[in-house]
């Protein structure tokens, strides 16, 4: 939004600033002491603008004033843009100001301001948009040029800002320094969508017009005289002198390459400092400069020559031969990537240890002749571990060594990689890990390692110091699953005390590719993170298993913008921003999902659904990208990759989704394929989360024998797996069952028991659940003092997750709390407010129980009406609950037909399905009050 560059009463003539959402620059006069321009301002410190308090007045545009604000509902500071008074009547300033706005709400990106809101003041428009902090690039570029690395990544910034706006159908047509914005961080955000556009056919604001020179810098229109359209003119050409791409001026229209045209000017301004020079290193005039293209002579360009290759091209004076936004960004990707490791691969091969001194790596047709493309081989690779006694060199070891080993087989036809690990309800990854030197130990933890997974194949590494030499060296060891060696290498991964798996790695990768396939000629591996990026993705990914989000994110951006072609790094920012409730998480999945689409990686592509998934699931700002799309597109991928354990991992979240739309046929479709498959492949770690879904389903259907049959069969896969969550897991829903059939007591014990596993392992979204049972506990004993407290702690951990569906449940349970001690007013507002998240993500029994509660308090307060829309909007869920039958029976009553009260009480009562064992006591206490007719 729009940008508090300097305090207006230190702004001086002859500085030409541009605020930030402002099409037109801010001049002042110079003078010895600071002017006091006294602008009539339309709000004052102390207005309030729909739910903005206005601070104070920040700078004035071309055709706006823009005023600090503070959104007094969320808490946090907004810019508010209003349209200058000498403006606020005419027509064509309106519709550029609405259409300005219209165009930002469309983008949700982190590189580009937001727009929150927009409002009526006194009949004039006002748009409330994010505030943001920085220095303009404008500013920036007054020192000179900038450093290499840092204009290349303001230019990635920037790209990945119009990439994300172009795919929108959005073109700025006003890029230029003034409207880029540097932030404490170092980032870029594009600022200033006056101009912009939404792009397609030719429109008549690209007809063919006269132009004129005007002073530089300046914001213009060059208009023909006829003013015939209300927006823009025919033969209108907007833009700001200098940066306009030549296309514009002969006449063509306005197109994504318009502005990459003029990315490739800020591009030459960053890099040099100055405009283009011409044959004998003179300036060229704007003109020469817009339609000439520039000379290749002249100082030394700083920079690599695919830098400047780029650049060139971003300056053709042909449209069609610049690059795409989203190639821009790839392309400045792959520079700012280290440099080739050819060099050190070669050096690394040349100091390979050979036969006798650690083991001969074993190739040749009979190695492994059971495997092949066509009957893959299932492998789980160990975290490599690390004997070197450096600590700093535990991260890149053991996470970032064992990452790219697991990412770069899954490249493998014949092989199909297995990750064994611990998986928690946040989504966080625990490996099992060696720990043992003994070779009994380590067999034993092979055996457990195949009866988790069913693998055929186990690899462990290990870093350690040559006794003589002081050398690193990366040792691989490849065993069959009685823990026989099949083969085993050790190779030099860096001189001296340094360490550096992109060099180690790829020699193992060549021999393992020779080993399965010893005609083949050795394959090209895709280039690996710089060590640096693994070291920052090792390190983040530690802190968010110990659940310290916000001090992994800033690793997990580092990892991922070192290495922004490598999907799982991205991916994994992906999950930190998510796990850290930032709204750029939607971003950075989709992200994660181009890079691996276009490297072939269905892994982290399924990986970058499931996580937009799960976004849409939890939140519902993926609307209307819906989560079912993305499950649908994630099976098809696992499909496609014929991986059995993506296949059932993704069946898995298919079910499960189907299973909360309330459509357990089609939830036990695609649950029962991924049983099969895990069946198949013995893989028991997902084999339990599968019965637990299956479970489910069961019990929705009302197949109770069967339930209690899956979750007793899961709690015993789980025990051993020697997963204690998933044992949880299963151990609470056979609570629930317990209570449902009115076994409180046993419930109540077993809830406990999950709740110390819960806190145990931090797992917020499980204790919120747990909380809200035993409150549960509590109503059905008559305890509701104590079982108000369950619920509001319940409501208090839930929203820290955040978590709707058991947010939504705990508002229920404190409504009907309200209801049942006669509270009527109090129990329909905190009913209102359950419904409103429970409709997004309830299952239909919660959606039921919230709409027929409400429609019983309506009817106890002589809304008959309300109450019979609601009752009616209920059965539309679902018709035959007792629930329903509960509400009913008070409509009846309150119109005066007490015997068909009586009735939808006793049919309340009867509850075969146990859908409402809460509130048996209380229906029985009614039944017993009607008939003596109180």
């Amino acid at each position: 939004g729009c940008n508090i560059l300097f305090n207006y009463s230190h702004i001086w003539k002859g500085r030409h600033l541009a605020c930030a959402e402002c099409p037109s620059a801010v001049t002042v006069s110079r003078a010895t002491e600071p002017m006091d321009p006294q602008p009539l301002l339309p709000l004052l410190p102390g207005d309030v603008v729909g739910r903005y308090q206005v601070e104070g007045f920040v700078a004035e545009g071309g055709m706006g004033q823009v005023f600090r604000a503070w959104d007094t509902t969320l808490e946090r500071r907004v810019a508010l843009k209003i349209i200058r008074g000498d403006h606020a009547g005419d027509k064509e300033t309106l519709l550029r100001f609405q259409r300005e706005a219209q165009i930002l709400a469309k983008l949700d990106h982190a590189g580009i301001c937001r727009v929150y809101d927009w409002l009526d003041k006194d009949g004039t428009l006002v748009m409330a948009m994010e505030w943001v902090e920085g220095e303009p690039l404008s500013v920036l570029l007054e020192k000179g040029p900038l450093p290499v690395q840092q204009a290349m990544r303001l230019l990635w910034d920037v790209a990945t800002a119009l990439a994300a706006a172009h795919a929108k159908g959005v073109i700025h047509r006003d890029l230029k320094p003034s409207n880029i914005l540097i932030r404490g961080n170092g980032r870029a955000k594009v600022l200033d969508f006056g101009l912009a556009k939404e792009y397609g056919p030719l429109s008549a604001d690209e007809v063919t017009g006269n132009w004129a020179t005007l002073a530089e810098e300046e914001v213009t229109a060059f208009m023909s005289p006829d003013r015939t359209n209300p927006l823009t003119l025919p033969g209108t050409v907007l833009g700001t002198r200098g940066y306009i791409a030549p296309e514009l001026l002969r006449g063509a229209s306005a197109s994504p390459a318009t502005d990459l045209y003029a990315l490739g000017v800020l591009a030459h301004l960053m890099l040099t400092g100055g405009p283009y020079l011409g044959q004998k290193d003179k300036p060229l005039s704007w003109p020469q400069r817009v339609l000439q293209p520039p000379s290749t002579s002249g100082p030394s360009r700083p920079g690599s020559h695919a830098l400047w290759t780029l650049v060139d091209r971003l300056l053709s004076l042909n449209p069609q031969d610049r690059p795409q936004a989203q190639e821009v960004v790839e392309s400045l990707g792959q520079i700012l990537a280290p440099p080739s490791k050819a060099w050190w691969m070669a050096l690394a091969v040349g100091l390979t240890l050979v036969a006798g001194a650690a083991g001969l790596w074993l190739y040749g047709r009979g190695a492994i002749p059971e495997f092949s493309a066509s009957r893959p081989a299932r492998i789980v690779v160990v975290p490599v571990r690390n004997l070197t006694r450096s600590p700093e060199l535990a991260v890149s070891v053991e996470t970032g060594t064992t990452e790219i080993l697991e990412d770069a087989l899954r490249s493998f036809p014949q092989l199909r990689v297995v990750p064994d690990r611990v998986t928690d309800l946040r989504g966080n990854e625990v490996r099992s890990r060696l720990d043992a030197t003994e070779t009994q130990a380590e067999r034993a933890f092979i055996q457990r390692v195949v009866a988790r997974t069913g693998v055929d194949l186990v690899l462990l590494g290990e870093v350690r110091r040559h006794p003589g030499s002081g050398q690193t060296l990366l040792r691989v060891r490849l065993l069959d699953r009685a823990g026989g060696a099949k083969a085993a290498r050790e190779v030099a991964a860096g001189s001296g005390l340094d360490y550096e798996p992109s060099t180690a790695v790829p020699v193992v990768l060549q021999g393992i590719n020779q080993l399965l396939s010893p005609l083949r000629a050795a394959t090209v591996f895709p280039a690996l993170p710089p060590k640096e990026a693994l070291e920052a993705y090792g390190h983040g990914l530690e802190l968010m298993d110990r659940f310290r989000d916000a001090e992994a994110l800033p690793l997990m951006e580092k990892a991922a913008f070192m290495a922004p072609q490598y999907a799982p790094l991205v991916r994994g920012y992906g999950r930190a921003l998510f796990w850290t409730r930032d709204p750029r998480a939607l971003s950075a999945f989709m992200w994660a999902r181009a890079v691996a689409r276009e490297s072939g990686d269905r892994h982290s592509e399924v990986g970058a659904l499931l996580g937009l998934a799960r976004l849409a699931h939890n939140t519902d700002r993926l609307e209307p990208m819906k989560e079912e799309t993305l499950l649908a597109e994630a099976l098809s991928l696992g499909k496609a990759a014929g991986d059995k354990d993506l296949q059932a991992e993704v069946l898995n979240q298919v079910g499960v989704y189907w299973y909360e739309k309330g459509d357990w046929a089609s939830a036990e479709k695609r649950l029962l394929p991924a049983l099969e498959l895990c069946t198949a492949t013995g893989n028991n770690r997902r084999q339990v989360s599968v019965l637990v879904n299956l479970a489910n389903a069961a019990k929705l259907a009302g197949r109770l024998d069967e339930t209690r049959r899956l979750y007793r069969e899961a709690v015993s896969v789980a025990a051993k797996v020697g997963d204690p969550l998933l044992e949880a897991i299963n151990r609470n829903n056979l609570a629930v069952m317990d209570l449902e059939e009115g076994r409180v007591d046993e419930a109540e014990r077993e809830f406990l028991h999950v709740l110390r596993i819960r806190r145990e392992f931090m797992d917020d979204e499980g204790e919120g659940r747990v909380l809200l049972n035993l409150g549960i506990v509590d109503f059905m004993r008559g305890a509701q003092d104590k079982a108000e407290v369950h619920f509001k702690d319940s409501l208090r951990v839930a929203e820290k997750v955040p978590h709707l569906q058991t947010q939504g449940r705990a508002l229920f349970w404190l409504g009907d709390l309200l209801r049942v001690r006669g509270n009527l007013a109090g129990a329909t507002q905190r009913l209102k407010e359950s419904w409103d998240l429970l409709r997004k993500k309830g299952t239909p029994d919660n959606k039921v129980a919230a709409l027929a509660a409400q429609a019983e308090c309506q009817a106890r307060q002589s809304r008959l009406d309300e109450a019979e829309r609601l009752l009616e909007e209920a059965r539309q869920i679902s018709a035959d609950l007792p629930q329903i039958w509960r509400a009913q029976a008070w409509i009846h009553r309150q119109r005066g037909r007490p015997n068909a009260a009586l009735d939808c009480l006793k049919r309340a009562l009867e509850d075969p399905g146990h859908d409402d064992p809460e509130h048996q006591a209380e229906l029985r206490g009614l039944i017993k009050a009607w008939r003596r007719g109180s």
